[in-house]
Parts: structure tokens; C-alpha cells; sequence
């Protein structure tokens, strides 16, 4: 059990870490001793897979280099049996050969515990992949930096002393 904002303690809460969803173990003789299923621990399955789920699931993945990359710039399109259909950006399509198609299917059968194999084919996306949410993120991220250092009462009075105006830009987190 996990403390909420007011000291009370609630059962089977979610903790997420920077890479993955988790779900905390209950304790023992609590009445969640009982197996949970797929939905109540957030587990994606193969046939709850979706465009939607597919960008929560493609982090979770144990996948890197070039299959990782073509995965991430892939956008789910169905799953038929055990066989997982995606669309790949043309943009990307460079660097796709079908050998990569079963580090990719050892990737996603690990994840769902079964054997999955996987198809992909080159054309225009129709859905966010994961690899242009990463990007939309980070510009939400910079648009957001941005604007909290433009209403900064200091940056307005250096601003306003020197006439200045800011390079949007150029703004950037500090890297420490």
C-alpha cells in the first residue's frame, strides 16, 4: 500500500518509473492476494494491442540499434492471430531490411510471452509512432521551458533595461 496525498493508505497503487509502468506487489493477507489480470496491472495484450497502446508498449520493449529505430518510427496497424502488422515511415524506410524482422519478432514475443512475428511494410504513417511522440514531447517540453523563462520577472527586467529581445532558440535546459 502506498500513502495518497492525505496520509491514507491505497491499496494496489501504480508507481511509474522513468522507463516502464510497474505495479506494486500487494502485501501479504491483503485481499489483492489474488492473481490480477492483464487490464488491472496495465499489461498490454496482444489482443488489447492498438495504435494508443502500441506507443505506451514500444518502450517497454527489450529491443536496440537499428531494429529499435525502425520499431519507433513504425506504426501499428492490426494484430491477426500471432502475427503483428505495422507501417513504416517512408522517412525511415532507409534503413529496413527483413533482417531485421526477427530481432524485432524475438522483441515482441519476449514482451507477450508468446511467438509473434511481424510484418512490415513501407508506406505513409497514419498514426503517431513512438518515435515522433518522443519528438512532439520534447518540443511540448522546450515550448513550455520557453514561455516559463519569458515570464521570469528578471529576464523581463533585463529585457526591458537593454531593449532586448530573447532567441527563442537558443533556449535550452541547463546540463548539469
Amino acid at each position: 500500500m502506498i500513502p495518497n496525498m492525505s496520509g491514507a493508505e491505497v491499496p494496489n497503487a501504480r508507481v511509474v518509473d522513468a522507463h516502464r509502468e510497474k505495479q506494486l506487489e500487494p502485501e501479504e493477507g491483503s485481499e489483492s492476494d489474488k492473481p490480477a489480470s492483464a487490464a488491472s496491472t496495465g499489461l498490454i495484450t496482444l489482443d488489447s494491442l492498438s495504435p494508443e497502446s502500441w506507443l505506451r508498449l514500444y518502450p517497454q520493449l527489450e529491443i536496440t540499434g537499428i531494429a529499435a529505430n525502425v520499431l519507433a518510427n513504425s506504426d501499428f496497424q492490426r494484430a491477426d492471430s500471432n502475427t503483428i502488422h505495422f507501417v513504416l515511415d517512408h522517412a525511415q524506410s532507409a534503413v529496413f531490411s527483413d533482417e531485421l524482422l526477427p530481432k524485432i519478432s524475438q522483441a515482441l514475443s519476449s514482451y507477450f510471452a508468446v511467438e509473434v512475428l511481424v510484418q512490415i511494410e513501407i508506406a505513409d504513417v497514419k498514426n503517431e509512432t513512438p518515435a515522433m511522440l518522443i519528438q512532439r514531447v520534447k518540443q511540448e517540453k522546450h515550448i513550455a521551458m520557453v514561455n516559463d523563462f519569458e515570464s521570469d520577472e528578471n529576464v523581463q527586467e533585463l529585457l526591458k533595461h537593454f531593449s532586448g529581445t530573447l532567441a527563442k532558440e537558443t533556449i535550452a535546459p541547463n546540463k548539469d
